[in-house]
Order: C-alpha cells, then sequence, then structure tokens
C-alpha cells in the first residue's frame, strides 16, 4: 500500500470516529430532555381510569345472569359415547408362503 493510500484510510476512519461520536452525544442529549407534560391531560386520564375501575368493581360485585336451561342439564342426562374399533384388514403380501412351499427352497426341516 502506498503512503497516500494509508493517510486516506486513516482520514476517512478518524472522520468515522468523529461522526459516531457526534451521533452518540446526540443521541443521549435528546434522551435526557424532560417532556413537556400537561397535568389536564393527565387528570382526565386518571379520571376515566377511576370511572372504569368503578365499573369493574361494580360488575365483580353483581351477580351473573342465569344459565340457559340447555346448559343446566345434569352430566348424568349426557349419552355415553362407545368406542368400537373396526376389525383389522388382513392383506397378504407377495412374500406369504404357504406351509407346503418350505420342501421348494431346499431347507431341511428336522423332525423332531
Amino acid at each position: 500500500m502506498t503512503r497516500t493510500h494509508t493517510t486516506l484510510i486513516s482520514l476517512f476512519l478518524g472522520l468515522v470516529v468523529v461522526l459516531g461520536v457526534l451521533a452518540a452525544i446526540r443521541t443521549t442529549a435528546l434522551a435526557t430532555r424532560p417532556k413537556a407534560v400537561d397535568t389536564a391531560s393527565i387528570t382526565a386520564r386518571q379520571q376515566r381510569l377511576n370511572r372504569a375501575e368503578a365499573q369493574l368493581r361494580g360488575a365483580l360485585t353483581r351477580r351473573p345472569p342465569a344459565l340457559p336451561t340447555a346448559l343446566r342439564a345434569s352430566p348424568a342426562a349426557a349419552t355415553r359415547v362407545t368406542y368400537v374399533r373396526p376389525a383389522p384388514i388382513v392383506v397378504p403380501s407377495a412374500s406369504f408362503k404357504e406351509h407346503g412351499d418350505q420342501e421348494d427352497e431346499g431347507e431341511e426341516g428336522f423332525d423332531d
């Protein structure tokens, strides 16, 4: 690498470092600024939350409505379902051999 290339690369890296530091300083400066808060909007939201809380507490104390008659049926009245397995399906394969075919293979069987 020539001396000019080295100088240009180091200047470029220095510029990048300076810009990175400026960006970090700017970001932290934005984070530390306090936001302007309107107390009227906070109190309005607080009042809405209080009303919603009161409605929820009132709903908790009230009794729920009665269930429809279809849902009140006792579990004993429900029909019982019994699963019956189907008979197994047996498909003979091509390698299935009869008992008499063993002699054709040349195997000698020993009789007891």
